[in-house]
């Protein structure tokens, strides 16, 4: 249940809230009981059965409120799984002896857990579902107009808690007819429709960090101004189209 939305849920529909979290594989579990704990939490781990933590990608206990992966395992007891034919995946998946799930939360001063994403999807959250965002920059990478790609998630304009609208900022190549339109239809012929750009924003550089990261803000910043060349899909207009 979105944190935005949690509290005006009840009311409206004279409920409560019992939220909890599972994995397929089993091992890992929690739960908020009903009234407790802060809302967006989705609980914590039964005390003397499952233990949990909160890691960096090499594996140290991350402190609150910096977001890292959620392992578990059964309190002392190592973790076991083995998928069938997949050695490597298996022992990856149960490294150290805790199950790495995949998930990326955090965690406040108690202890309460809150789910962000999953790791390899990116924080990119559309139509109730979290965007790979991989994918979107792997169908457009390959075409011949663009040089470079860098996909982002910017507050929906729909207003929905927790919503991102998806921004395909393009490096066209040098001396190139790099048609936005034409990228956009491309993802669509290939994707499932929520993974189809709601902007594409046209640059002249990616802005980097020092460590050569991409600087989301800037580009975020850079989509309001006047001269900024961006399509977007469904003509909301967000900066200004060409």
């Amino acid at each position: 249940m979105p944190r935005g939305v949690w509290s005006e849920f009840e009311e409206r529909f004279g409920s409560r809230i019992l939220e909890w979290y599972g994995t397929t594989e089993g091992v890992a579990f929690a739960y908020k009981p009903v009234g407790q704990g802060p809302v967006g939490s989705f609980g914590k781990p039964p005390a003397g059965v499952i233990e949990m933590d909160v890691v960096d990608d090499e594996g140290h206990s991350v402190p609150p409120g910096v977001p890292g992966e959620l392992i578990a395992r059964s309190s002392g007891v190592d973790a076991q799984l083995t998928y069938i034919g997949q050695p490597e995946a298996s022992a990856e998946k149960v490294r150290g002896g805790w199950l790495h799930t995949g998930d990326m939360v955090t965690r406040d001063d108690d202890g309460w857990l809150f789910y962000a994403h999953r790791k390899e999807q990116g924080a990119i959250r559309k139509l109730g579902e979290f965007i790979a965002d991989g994918y979107i920059t792997r169908v457009l990478a390959a075409e011949p107009t663009v040089a470079d790609v860098f996909v982002y998630g910017i507050p929906s304009d729909t207003g929905a808690p927790g919503e991102s609208d998806i921004v395909a900022a393009v490096l066209p190549v040098p001396g190139a007819d790099c048609d936005p339109q034409a990228l956009i239809a491309l993802v669509a012929a290939q994707l499932e429709r929520s993974h189809v750009p709601d902007v594409v924003q046209l640059v002249r550089a990616l802005p980097t960090t020092s460590a050569g990261k991409i600087e989301r803000q800037v580009l975020m910043k850079l989509l309001d101004r006047p001269d900024a060349t961006v399509i977007d899909t469904y003509d909301r207009r967000r900066g200004a189209n060409p």
